[in-house]
This record gives C-alpha cells, structure tokens and sequence, in this order.
C-alpha cells in the first residue's frame, strides 16, 4: 500500500503479500482469495494492479459486490480507453502553453498569464523571459505583480506549483502561499531541475467567496471527465471536487500523498455527497474540513450551471479528444479552466465516487467510438 511514486508491475506482485496479510487481518480475507481476485482483475478491460487493488479498497467484499468490482479501471488500461483519442491532438492538450493561446482565442474564461519562461517561444500578452536570469530579475522586480503561481509548462498532478505571495529585497528571498520562504536562487535551481520544459507564471486566482467559510483562501478545482461525441454532442460523465487541506499550495490528491481530500459531486447541480480522505485500510469518510469544520456533506459548488456550459463548451474545441479530462477553478471570477488532459487518470473519479468509470454509458460510448479497424474486426 504504497503512498510513493507508481512501482514497476513486478514490485507491486512482491510488495501485495505484506499488503495481503494487513487485510486479512483487518477484514478476514484469505490471501489465497485476494491473489485469485487481482489476477482476474487484471485482465481487461479492468488493468487493477495490486497496488489499486488495495489503494481502491477491493478487497472488501462487504463495501463492493463482483460486479461492482469489475467496473473499476487501472492506469494501465489507459492505453487501451484513450485510443478513442487522436494522438495528433495531444499537444494541444499536453503543452500548457499551446493549450491556453488556444482557449485563448476563442474566449474561454482562464487564469492571466503574466510571464513565460519557456526559451524560444512566446505568449500572446505575456512578458517573455528567455533565461533563467531573466526569472530572477522578473521575480526581484516591480514587474512581478505578486501574488503569483508558477508551475511548468509541461507537468502533471501539481508537481513544481508554487504560490508566491511577495519577495523580500532585503533577504532576497521570496514568501510562498504556505507561509514559508525560499530564496531566490533556490527557486531557480529547482526551476531548472524540475521545469524543463519551461514555466508560467499567472495570476494567482482566489477562491469564490462561498468556498472561502469551508476551505479558507486556498484556491479548489473540479475534475470534470467529458464524453466528446462525432456528431459534436458532449456529455458530462462524472465529477470531483478536489479540497484542499492545511498548507498545501495545489489542491491535488497524489494518491492521499498530500493530505488533501476527493469529493463526488452530482452533475445535476454540483452538490456535494460523499467526501473522501487517504487511500486503502487508510480511506475514511469525511463530513467537515478538518481546518475549518464545516460541512462538506450536501455543499452546493458555486456558478454550477455556468461551469457545465463552459465545460461542453471548450470539449467540443478539443474536437480530437473523445474522452477529455477538464480542470476548472471555483474562482471568484467563476470558473475559469486551467488545462485539459489528454490522458487523465480514473483515480480520483473512482475514489471519490466509490464505483468505477465503467458503468453502462461509458460502455455505450466506447463501443460507438472505437478506432473504425476495431470496429471492422468486430
């Protein structure tokens, strides 16, 4: 039950026998059964490896039924969902650049862009930085409108964000949004160790105010997962709140790593009904923030409608992309979208909700939309 970066296959199967013994001792289920199910399990179209075997609980046989079981997906059944998706249109999901000049120009409610790091590319309203000499003056500056959020051009699951709230000429250190510090020269180091591909420096967007009683000033996002039809119909297939907790600056979960916790939300009218925190014998239910102890339970998201249209929306932009992962900001602004991915992971849809991805209308859409060899062969 590892809370560390993904394993290789071989090392999850060697590391499942410790994992194996804690839940029999937990929910008296033999080894020998639990082995017998994360082999079948493993098979497509489920892709379960042993680690998301414990992680999602499926070992617990009172919580999820065999059927039930089965509609859970793994990682590694990605390559297999998203051949729905054009591989030509990746970079303009992958690339936050690229991806952000497009929902640019066509008027999509976004976070501004102050700044590029990103040598020999440029953005539209965007002071170009083209060394990382040029971020240390632009951080030390009066151009900086702080308070700021850089993250890189390229990543994924909110490694290398950073919310910098103001720079201190004096100790020539900059404050970040957890109220710690870091100097200056740290920060670039770390740039060029981490960012490879270049940073953004935005505006750093504040929370709606009906979120502000329940999460304090930490900004929140949804993860909204979006079936994009050929006739151009778009649907909303499932959605999750992602709520951040104590000093963190990203309100990602990274697999419970953080602290942070995952909330179902009902597409209808954004209300929440279930809250999540931690991950396999450690997943509990939640009812109230633990910073704040207000209820989550039953929470309305604010500007609901208007995120939905928004989403529809831009899916239907990405026109490539049949299965889309949208993040969208609760901001004071209302919802404002921060990236589509071109690959998102079922995790937080799966934790959060408690039942897999693959209920009848995701296989409904697959089946209508596999690759048109998949579907001569069949």
């Amino acid at each position: 039950m590892s809370k560390g970066a993904r394993r290789t296959l071989a090392d999850e199967w060697v590391a499942a026998f410790e994992a194996a013994r804690q839940v029999r001792r937990r929910v008296d289920k033999s080894i020998v059964a639990q082995f017998a199910e994360m082999a079948r399990l493993w098979r497509l179209p489920n892709r379960i490896t042993p680690d998301e075997y414990y992680a999602l609980c499926l070992y617990d046989d009172k919580r999820f039924d065999r059927a039930t079981k089965a509609t859970f997906l793994g990682h590694r059944a990605k390559p297999y969902v998203y051949r729905v998706n054009s591989r030509s249109w990746q970079a303009l999901a992958d690339d936050k650049l690229t991806s952000l000049a497009q929902l640019t120009a066509y008027g999509f409610p976004i976070a501004r862009t102050y700044a590029t790091y990103a040598p020999g590319r440029i953005f539209p309203g965007a002071l170009t930085l083209a060394t990382l000499g040029d971020v240390g003056a632009f951080l030390r500056s009066a151009e900086a409108p702080y308070p700021l959020f850089s993250k890189p051009v390229a990543g994924a699951l909110g490694r290398g964000g950073q919310a910098l709230t103001g720079y201190d000429s004096r100790r020539d250190e900059l404050s970040l949004g957890n109220g710690t510090t870091m100097p200056v020269a740290s920060y670039l180091d770390e740039a060029k160790r981490v960012n490879a591909g270049g940073t953004l420096f935005q505006e750093l967007v504040k929370p709606h105010p009906a979120l502000r009683p329940i999460s304090g000033d930490r900004l929140s996002t949804v993860r909204v997962l979006v079936f994009n039809g050929r006739d151009g119909a778009s649907t909303i297939h499932r959605v999750v709140w992602r709520v951040p907790v104590g000093a963190n600056m990203v309100d990602n979960f990274r697999h419970g790593r953080l602290g942070n916790m995952l909330a179902s939300v009902s597409i209808s009218d954004g209300t929440v009904r279930r809250v999540v925190s931690g991950m396999g014998l450690e997943m509990r239910d939640v009812e109230r923030h633990p910073d704040t102890g207000q209820a989550l339970i039953g929470v309305k998201l604010p500007d609901w409608a208007r995120l939905i249209d928004v989403c529809l929306a831009a899916s239907r932009v990405w026109n490539g992309l049949r299965v889309q992962g949208w993040d969208v900001a609760l901001s004071d602004r209302g919802p404002l979208l921060m990236e589509v991915n071109f690959r998102a992971d079922f995790d937080l849809l799966q934790f959060a909700e408690g039942a897999g991805v693959l209920d009848d209308a995701w296989r409904r859409f697959m089946n209508a939309h596999r690759p048109r060899q998949e579907r001569a062969d069949s």
